[in-house]
């Protein structure tokens, strides 16, 4: 898998923390379990995520920050796609998982233009 910083992690959450009235996301690049918690935190208004199961790393490769301090909850949650899963659906209130392949190509998000 690429690497952290040839990822785009870090540009989904700075557009999160930009768009501060995005409530629908669909992701189709390769992330990492922890950047889908990170982003459930960081985003208020976000109600619906759309992630292909097969494009998500099993991992936490945030570096540590003192001002983060949710660290230890994400790096517990990211360690399997259940926790990532169990998580999100208990931030959401309602449940949530990843897509497969086939589920994620059938999507129609409704989009406001």
């Amino acid at each position: 898998p690429k690497s952290f910083n040839d990822r785009i992690d870090a540009h989904l959450m700075y557009m999160i923390k930009s768009c501060s009235n995005l409530h629908t996301l669909v992701i189709r690049e390769r992330i990492s379990t922890a950047t889908i918690l990170n982003l459930v935190l960081t985003a208020d208004n976000l109600k619906y995520l759309y992630v292909r199961r097969n494009a998500v790393i099993l991992r936490n490769d945030w570096p540590k920050h003192p001002a983060n301090e949710d660290y230890d909850w994400i790096k517990s949650s990211s360690q399997s796609y259940e926790k990532t899963e169990q998580q999100v659906s208990r931030i959401f209130g309602y449940k949530w998982k990843m897509l497969s392949d086939r589920e994620f190509k059938l999507i129609n998000p409704e989009l406001h233009v």
